[in-house]
């Protein structure tokens, strides 16, 4: 079953304080295994809780998109959706520059 492509209100969520809490405690964690393991977690979390999000999207899908999102807004995502362009370099890290660490570890980036 081919899953919806991202509205573009989930990518406003995204891009909103969704990607600054991610950010506050992704860029916090002292390797890269924590960072994986909060990713998930965060993940899950939305997944449950979050209406915004499409209710067919997997735990799986939501992981990579917050990877995704994340290199996105920091103009560091080299392959993305025409329509994401509007996103792309609009929301810098604080103090963090380069591709997300775990972006090597999820599949599809």
């Amino acid at each position: 079953m081919k899953k919806p492509r991202y509205s573009y209100s989930e990518q406003l969520f995204f891009s909103g304080w969704c990607i600054d809490f991610y950010r506050q405690v992704l860029y916090s964690l002292p390797n890269q295994q924590a960072m994986l393991n909060w990713t998930y977690q965060y993940a899950v979390f939305l997944k449950n809780n979050c209406p915004q999000i499409h209710k067919d999207r997997t735990i799986l899908a939501i992981y990579i998109h917050l990877v995704y999102m994340d290199n996105l807004l920091e103009g560091f995502q080299s392959k993305y959706s025409q329509k994401d362009v509007i996103f792309d370099g609009k929301k810098s890290r604080n103090g963090y520059l380069g591709l997300n660490p775990i972006t090597s570890k999820v599949p599809y980036l």
